[in-house]
């Protein structure tokens, strides 16, 4: 007669189930990824929430800031209740189905490539207002877009 102490045959005594996920972002993916985020928002955004909010743009940044901190905060709670790859396209297919998780996916594939076209005519911008400083003469605008959209698209 077994004690009860000791596991029935062919049950460990711990089940322990770990989720180990395999890291696929590369220091410059992540650096990258940092980029598109925050940095680039930074120099797109700027000068149109000034103008917009005028000079209630303070405000208009902490309240940015906020929801910013909040939607972390959930991505957080989200990845440790769902360990696995995925991120709002797993999160959305879990709490309200294929559908949307598939809607969900979607749209996370267009805004990446949005934020491409939208950095890369950003970074001429930039590059036309001192090209003709440095070289004396005119930047070409819509040749250097494709090309950046080009150079920043692999790295997404």
């Amino acid at each position: 007669m077994a004690s009860e102490s000791t596991p029935a045959a062919g049950v460990s005594a711990q089940s322990e189930h770990t989720v180990e996920l395999r890291r696929d972002v590369t220091v410059w993916g992540s650096f990258m990824w940092g980029y598109a985020d925050v940095g680039a928002d930074i120099y797109t955004a700027l000068g149109l929430v000034i103008a917009a909010a005028q000079g209630a743009a303070g405000m208009a940044f902490a309240a940015a800031g906020l929801v910013y901190i909040m939607v972390g905060l959930a991505y957080t709670e989200l990845a440790s209740a769902y360990p696995v790859a995925g991120g709002g396209q797993y999160y959305a297919l879990r709490g309200l189905g294929d559908s949307w998780g598939f809607v969900a996916g979607v749209a996370l594939l267009l805004d990446y490539t949005i934020d491409i076209a939208l950095f890369a005519v950003a970074s001429v911008g930039y590059l036309n207002f001192f090209y003709p400083v440095i070289f004396h003469h005119e930047f070409p605008s819509p040749v250097w877009n494709f090309g950046l959209f080009g150079l920043y698209k692999p790295y997404n």
